[in-house]
């Protein structure tokens, strides 16, 4: 199973674009993540493992054009998304949107966390389809909203966890 794990805002942001400077960071967020990912396999692209590094517990694959000088153990590079889907275990697809862009069409499900984080300060910013999300994928589950402080604003921060799986014959 190849499943996308998304954090945005309302507006669909996700980052900067070519950035890897994080635009929040929250702690529940976080644990959310831990919960979903630990002991398998998580594919990434460059800017996101610059931003993230190396997650402990779980099989980390980095998703580049050239190998990333600096090679870490337990880091694993593949230069053609196809090979992902030669895998036989379940995959988490965690950005940037290049990576998501790529694996949007062949996604069973995604996991999304939506953040109220006003960010309009951003002049030039990646986004997370969220209309397509809604067109080919099935609300499955929605958390109630939760409170967490930003670690990058300090401010007060409300999230939501949704499930969505792929619509019956919506493959693109």
């Amino acid at each position: 199973m190849i499943t996308m794990m998304v954090a945005c805002n309302s507006a669909g942001v996700i980052g900067i674009s070519g950035s890897s400077k994080r635009l929040w960071h929250s702690s529940v967020d976080m644990k959310f993540f831990k919960e979903n990912t630990e002991n398998n396999t998580i594919l990434m692209g460059h800017n996101t493992f610059k931003d993230l590094g190396r997650f402990p517990d779980r099989n980390n694959v980095v998703l580049s054009r050239t190998v990333v000088p600096g090679f870490r153990e337990g880091v694993y590079y593949i230069d053609d998304y196809k090979a992902v889907l030669e895998l036989e275990v379940d995959v988490f697809v965690i950005g940037g949107k290049e990576v998501f862009n790529k694996f949007y069409p062949i996604v069973d499900q995604v996991i999304l966390t939506q953040l109220a984080v006003g960010l309009s300060e951003v002049p030039d910013y990646d986004l997370f389809d969220l209309d397509r999300l809604e067109n080919e994928f099935v609300l499955g589950y929605e958390s109630n909203i939760l409170v967490d402080m930003d670690k990058v604003s300090g401010k007060r921060i409300e999230l939501c966890f949704t499930k969505w799986s792929r619509r019956q014959g919506v493959l693109n």
